[in-house]
């Protein structure tokens, strides 16, 4: 039941560690705040694959109001404005499975259809008992992290033979990227969207501005060549939400340093373990305030 649901039951579970916890930083985001991350005590890290600026806006809203979090990491890839996850038909699963059973919120789906829920007997009650084994799995078991001996990393698409990024030919490389980034700029049309998510973005400031908690937005690393190939647009849309939003964030572009090399990625835009060490003792350098 558990790894069945996983997603569901991670997040659930990360979410109350966050509101119990105020001396931990509450990550969120998509992928790239799962996939570049190593695990941390000092962190709870709530980000899942395809998650939307909304869903990390209740996420955030959540252990802030509810809860005792003070720290804040919001993870955006440049092309997060355009995303709304209860729009898509690919994704809209997520919403079924993980973030409608938690929050009790459709954004903008029309319907989802219904999660069986747990089995029924007037002896046991297996929601409680299922939460408790959930809970326990995810401090004990998993030691509190998504990725683990059970869920591994592992890259976005698979390329045609067996190798790490690193290695790929120029060509390999290529052709993956124009099928990756192609992926990413079509959603630079929905403007719509963007408007929307500039409301939730300054949700997000106006929560921890309410409620005295420091919050960090985080533009993940990428390979050079996903940007090369990444429509420019992106990164001035993202950069004019930034300027616009009323409200105090320390921002962090991780594309304009020179740290990470082909060997730290795991595909174009997703870090590897080696990688993910690397930028999981950087964020806790800005963290801690010995990086400004």
């Amino acid at each position: 039941m558990y790894l069945a649901r996983y997603n569901y039951f991670y997040l659930k579970n990360a979410l109350a560690d966050s509101m119990r916890n105020s001396e931990k930083t509450l990550v969120t985001g998509s992928s790239y705040g799962g996939k570049d991350l190593c695990s941390d005590p000092s962190l709870v890290n709530t980000s899942l694959d395809s998650k939307d600026l909304y869903y990390s806006m209740k996420e955030i809203e959540k252990c802030c109001t509810e809860g005792k979090c003070k720290k804040v990491v919001l993870i955006m890839a440049y092309y997060i404005f355009y995303c709304d996850l209860s729009l898509t038909h690919t994704e809209i699963s997520r919403v079924e499975n993980v973030y409608y059973p938690i929050f009790k919120d459709l954004h903008n789906a029309m319907f989802v259809r219904d999660i069986p829920g747990n089995p029924h007997s007037e002896v046991w009650n297996f929601k409680n008992i299922i939460d408790s084994i959930s809970m326990m799995q995810y401090e004990d078991m998993f030691h509190s992290t998504y990725y683990n001996e059970t869920i591994k990393r592992g890259a976005w698409e698979k390329w045609s033979r067996d190798c790490t990024w690193g290695e790929l030919t120029d060509e390999e490389k290529e052709t993956y990227v124009l099928k990756r980034t192609g992926r990413h700029n079509s959603v630079l049309k929905f403007e719509k969207t963007y408007n929307e998510n500039m409301q939730v973005f300054q949700r997000i400031f106006d929560i921890c501005t309410e409620n005295n908690v420091t919050l960090y937005i985080i533009a993940p690393p990428h390979a050079p060549e996903y940007l090369k190939h990444l429509d420019p647009a992106y990164k001035e849309s993202y950069m004019n939400a930034l300027n616009n939003v009323t409200g105090e964030a320390d921002f962090w572009d991780f594309n304009d340093m020179d740290i990470f090399d082909a060997e730290d990625f795991l595909d174009s835009d997703h870090l590897n373990e080696k990688g993910a060490e690397k930028f999981t003792g950087i964020l806790k350098g800005i963290l801690n305030g010995e990086l400004t």
